[in-house]
């Protein structure tokens, strides 16, 4: 049924997209129960059961043991005729060719139709590589019982359970810093090294936000919890599968809280971000990293959580319309590389000292930051190999999902923070969940400025592909898709 709001829509896409915009490519569902929805909620263990390849850093890895396991979290939502499904895995990330045929998958068998469902990650790299970064072996067997497992899960919930809904904001100090320093002589530096004197300031901001979203049952018992933070999900290292802090935070929640909920990370664009204290000299790179932030954002989550609001189900321009949620193909070229580039990179490539892969110990941003051969080689022949194979342009699915008064916005890659900050302030809703990771991956997505200084984040490579304005044009489409 065509209204008013979704031809305005259609009209201005068609002028900003730059190619006819038809209906299938933008959606609307709407729930019109008024201060509740119907619910279920299901969390379901991951963890292989084999040796698989781990993924996030350079180099390869292959796991030793199970430090904690894995789960997928799925939240189905209904106003008994249409809705809505958000499944969050604990991965590092998925590619877009694999979420899409998740999704379509679960269209197939399901009632859901493909822009219903939001698939998302909490980037931890201590789990099965499903994406193959830097050449890496992809973990393709684990990678299928996932697609199983997450299909089979999403299928059988059925809501039936009615909810309310409240929120909670909340702001805390520490936890979470911006990566990127620029040093004395000049440049960026992603990750320098904690006891160096050249540094002299963080490149950009930080969120310090901890947001929250609660579903309640109608005895006003918390069935699950929505957070949305910003931060790397990358505190141990080695070669053992754990879930990080997001899993600490969810187990210390339920035991704050006397409780046995799923509790969902939507991670907040963090591309620039990580947990590292520059001015600390302590490590910052094993287990007990992680349970020290998991259990802190508990702590913020719970303490919050005595100041809840109650959710509006009418929000946003078109407050009849509870639930609404829009999918489009965005356009984004590739970036560009030159002949210099190419050259450079050449000449590195014949260089020995690079080409022995280094089995010793993980390779991360901060060997970038030394200038390790290893990486320095890897870096190299990622850029030949995207010359060669690059396409003009790159189609990157973008939702909005309005639940009431509180928006969702998923980007599928790792946006630096001031993305989510600046999507945060786009719309007229009383919460905004910028959401990084989802449905699929285009690597990090640096804003323009941020190029031409140095650091891992910009330069190009299977993790950073796109063009130097993706950033401009992702918030600009937003703009569009959140004026629900």
């Amino acid at each position: 049924m065509s209204t008013p709001k979704k031809t305005w829509f259609l009209e201005r896409a068609k002028k900003f997209f730059f190619y006819p915009v038809q209906s299938d490519l933008f959606y609307n569902i709407f729930a019109m129960t008024e201060g509740k929805l119907l619910a279920a909620f299901e969390k379901v263990e991951i963890t292989p059961r084999y040796s698989v390849h781990l993924g996030g850093y350079f180099n390869k890895r292959v796991s030793e043991g199970v430090l904690d396991p894995l789960h997928m979290r799925l939240a189905a939502l209904s106003d008994g005729e249409h809705r809505f499904l958000f499944i969050q895995v604990e991965n590092c990330a998925i590619s877009t060719p694999d979420a899409e045929d998740i999704r379509n998958r679960i269209a197939r068998e399901s009632e859901y139709q493909k822009h219903e469902i939001m698939l998302f990650t909490s980037h931890i790299h201590t789990g099965p590589d499903l994406i193959g970064f830097f050449g890496l072996p992809k973990e393709k067997r684990y990678l299928e019982d996932l697609k199983r497992m997450v299909v089979e899960a999403a299928v059988r919930l059925n809501p039936q359970a009615s909810v309310s809904l409240s929120f909670a904001r909340a702001t805390y100090e520490r936890l979470a810093y911006n990566r990127r320093w620029v040093m004395k002589g000049g440049g960026v530096v992603t990750n320098p090294p904690k006891n160096s004197t050249e540094r002299l300031r963080p490149e950009g901001s930080v969120d310090r936000e901890a947001n929250t979203i609660v579903f309640k049952d109608e005895g006003g018992r918390i069935q699950a919890l929505f957070v949305n933070i910003s931060n790397h999900t990358d505190t141990i290292g080695g070669n053992m599968i754990s879930a990080d802090w997001p899993g600490f935070m969810e187990r210390h929640l339920n035991k704050l809280l006397e409780t046995d909920i799923p509790v969902f990370l939507f991670l907040a664009p963090q591309g620039n971000i990580n947990h590292f204290e520059f001015e600390s000299e302590r490590a910052q790179t094993n287990y007990q990293e992680a349970q020290r932030l998991g259990r802190a954002y508990a702590e913020i989550v719970a303490s919050s959580l005595t100041h809840l609001k109650p959710l509006s189900l009418k929000g946003g321009a078109s407050p009849a319309q509870s639930l609404e949620a829009r999918e489009i193909l965005l356009p984004i070229p590739a970036r560009k590389i030159s002949a210099a580039e190419i050259e450079k990179a050449e000449e590195i490539l014949s260089r020995k000292e690079g080409r022995k892969e280094n089995q010793g110990r993980p390779l991360t941003a901060e060997d970038l930051a030394k200038n390790h051969a290893t990486v320095e080689w890897l870096f190299a022949r990622e850029l030949v190999e995207l010359a060669k194979n690059m396409p003009k342009n790159y189609r990157v699915p973008l939702q909005a999902v309005k639940l009431g008064s509180v928006a969702f916005a998923a980007i599928p890659g790792e946006p630096f923070v001031e993305v989510g900050l600046e999507l945060k302030n786009i719309a007229p809703f009383e919460l905004v969940f910028p959401v990084a990771l989802a449905n699929g991956y285009f690597g990090y997505i640096p804003l323009r400025k941020n190029f031409g200084r140095g650091g891992y984040e910009t330069r190009t490579s299977s993790a950073s592909f796109l063009a130097e304005d993706a950033a401009d044009r992702i918030l600009e489409a937003f703009r569009f898709l959140l004026a629900f």
